[in-house]
């Protein structure tokens, strides 16, 4: 018992020693904003959760603190049962050090809405048990690693608002377990890859102004989960399928600005939970189908600059929100 303790008290030590010489390194003005990081007890400090049983810091979650500096001088060595880091909506800029690869227990890593530039390290591989990837919101550079393949069990990843370029592994596309997948915002090249309207459990798919182009399936009833689908600005072509229609959870629908052709398909009537319907800036042409009307929560509706013809619908005269 006395050893055990002995081992969690020295384990502190060390974890408070790295967290204390990060703090140092800070900006002047961030160091004053986590005033409680002082001692060797990080376990007390505002932002760090430990473990009941071995006291060792498992969470770290910073999110929107003020905080200013960089990543280099954190020893992730000194914290080996880390779980959860979150730094999300500070100002950290710098790279993403290499040496992250070695929280091998890392389940959530969230650094988005930063300041973080350079690549996106090889080492991310490591990181095997991550189910919560978001570095969206810096100013990364580069490609994305084929590394990334390795990490097989993410349920959220978010690449969106960098400045990433090159082609997106192809196993990105076939992430089984994914919920959430946004490359927007990016100078990607390549094509949308068919393997991405497969997956069962997306709920969530942001394409937007990603650099990437191509085409709309004409299968899409893999995606009954889908909620948010957003591939507007993709130099998207071909038509929209009629099976649209079997997305049935879905509530958002952006396929503006991009080059698609033909009728805006009746089965859109069919997606009863949707409040937002984005086709403008395409090359849609017929009539607007009166199905449109029977979409009692929709919020938003933008059909404008296309090659539609005939009367506006009746219909339309329902939609009261």
């Amino acid at each position: 018992m006395a050893t055990s303790l002995h081992a969690a008290v020295e384990n502190q030590g060390s974890e408070a020693n790295a967290l204390l010489e990060w703090k140092a390194s800070f900006d002047n003005q961030s160091k004053t904003l986590l005033s409680s990081w002082i001692g060797n007890n990080p376990c007390s400090w505002e932002g760090i959760t430990c473990d009941d049983d071995s006291k060792s810091i498992y969470k770290i979650n910073l999110t929107s603190f003020g905080l200013r500096g960089t990543l280099q001088s954190l020893n992730f060595v000194s914290l080996p049962k880390l779980r959860s880091f979150v730094l999300k909506g500070n100002s950290f800029y710098g790279v993403v050090p290499h040496n992250f690869g070695v929280m091998s227990n890392l389940e959530i890593l969230n650094l988005s809405f930063n300041e973080l530039s350079g690549n996106i390290p090889n080492s991310i591989g490591n990181l095997s048990k991550l189910s919560y990837l978001d570095l969206g919101g810096n100013v990364l550079t580069g490609i994305v690693p084929v590394t990334i393949e390795k990490i097989t069990n993410l349920s959220h990843l978010d690449i969106g608002g960098n400045k990433l370029y090159g082609n997106i592994p192809q196993r990105v596309w076939e992430m089984d377990h994914l919920k959430y997948l946004s490359l927007a915002f990016n100078n990607f090249n390549g094509f949308i890859s068919q393997d991405v309207f497969k997956l069962p459990n997306l709920e969530t798919l942001y394409l937007q102004q990603s650099g990437l182009s191509g085409s709309m399936p004409k299968e899409l009833q893999m995606m009954r989960n889908l909620k948010e689908l957003d591939i507007s600005s993709c130099n998207l072509t071909g038509s929209i399928p009629i099976s649209i229609g079997m997305l049935s959870n879905i509530s958002m629908l952006r396929l503006e600005n991009n080059q698609l052709f033909g009728h805006i398909p009746r089965e859109i009537g069919n997606l009863v939970n949707l409040k937002k319907l984005y086709l403008g800036i395409n090359n849609l042409s017929g009539s607007i189908p009166r199905e449109v009307g029977f979409l009692k929560q929709l919020n938003d509706l933008d059909l404008s600059t296309n090659h539609l013809s005939g009367t506006i619908p009746s219909t339309i005269g329902n939609l009261s929100n």
